[in-house]
């Protein structure tokens, strides 16, 4: 057998308006009907949606799960709009909860980190004006609908015991299912065969930014510690070997590393904006992808500095980054 004929269900591709192109949403028709995320709020992903149920002759009637793979606007975007149609129950990590329901508080509570970071009231204009423009195409639920998911917990999944597995970095409250028996896994946005999943900034309530970076290592590391072979992601790629993916993840994770070092060199003691606008140039022209940006940038910074090649100066306005 093929390792990619370990899926089960079937695989619902649901476009987006993101660069990252369609998310996987994936579909056990066998009692009780459940759906591992849902996609963005548009009428070309309901009717996507739609039509990947009807392929095993459902409706959004019939869903009675849905588990979020974590609190991204790809991923939950219309979960309130399946919840009214159905009255499925849904499940995420708790630590998504305030994500999902207040997106733009989330975010905007950011905002004096991001200064500190360096961002121009320009940039600082544009991520809150996209916060805000994402509105058209993503539905907050009610914290009401949501109940909790977390490690250890189980769901049947066509016929079989999945468990739940935390696997924070990209996001705090990402989530894995995983078939231990037949060694595969729904690996939502942690891991590719060709792409480096971005450690998303997160802040916490004290003003503090989690070191995502060293999450997301230790997640990826956890999925091969497990012995599971076969991952099957929300993006891109149909299905991947976790080993040779976890291995080629870190090659690319250690060959930026060494990229951002020298770019430190050059630059003497800069601010992580000026540092991201060194690393990744195409930001100038883009403003729209600075978030994602800086979030790249922090996690290699985060790396470099936990190796004690590079210091973080905080002046309380400012933080400045240097060689050590």
């Amino acid at each position: 057998m093929e390792k990619k004929g370990l899926l089960k269900g079937i695989r619902i591709p649901v476009p987006t308006p993101y660069p990252i192109g369609d998310i996987y949403c994936y579909l056990s028709y066998q009692p009780p009907v459940t759906l591992l995320d849902v996609g963005v709020n548009t009428p070309k992903a309901w009717d996507a949606l739609t039509r990947g149920l009807a392929e095993v002759g459902l409706t959004p009637k019939d869903i009675e799960v849905v588990v979020l793979s974590h609190g991204h606007a790809d991923h939950y975007g219309q979960v309130y709009r399946v919840y009214r149609e159905s009255g499925c129950r849904v499940l995420l990590h708790p630590s998504d909860f305030s994500k999902v329901c207040d997106r733009f508080g989330y975010y905007s509570a950011m905002v004096p980190y991001l200064k500190r970071a360096g961002l121009p009231d320009g940039f600082i204009k544009v991520f809150l004006d996209v916060m805000d423009e994402e509105t058209a195409f993503i539905e907050d639920p009610p914290k009401g609908i949501l109940s909790p998911i977390e490690e250890g917990d189980t769901i049947l999944w066509m016929g079989q015991e999945l468990q739940v597995i935390h696997l924070p970095g990209h996001c705090l409250g990402h989530i894995g299912l995983v078939n231990l028996e037949e060694q595969w896994a729904f690996t939502g946005d942690v891991i590719f065969s060709s792409m480096t999943a971005d450690p998303i900034i997160h802040i916490e309530p004290n003003g503090e930014r989690l070191r995502a970076m060293h999450q997301h290592l230790r997640s990826l590391e956890r999925l091969k510690e497990m012995g599971l072979e076969v991952f099957f992601p929300s993006h891109k790629e149909e299905w991947g070997m976790v080993a040779a993916s976890v291995d080629a993840t870190k090659r690319r994770i250690a060959y930026k590393e060494k990229m951002m070092l020298e770019l430190i060199k050059e630059l003497g003691r800069a601010t992580p904006f000026e540092i991201m606008l060194a690393f990744i140039p195409e930001v100038k022209e883009n403003h729209n992808f600075c978030f994602v940006a800086l979030s790249d940038t922090f996690g290699r910074l985060d790396l470099l500095e936990e190796k004690g090649l590079i210091k973080c100066e905080d002046t309380g306005e400012l933080l400045y980054y240097s060689l050590s």
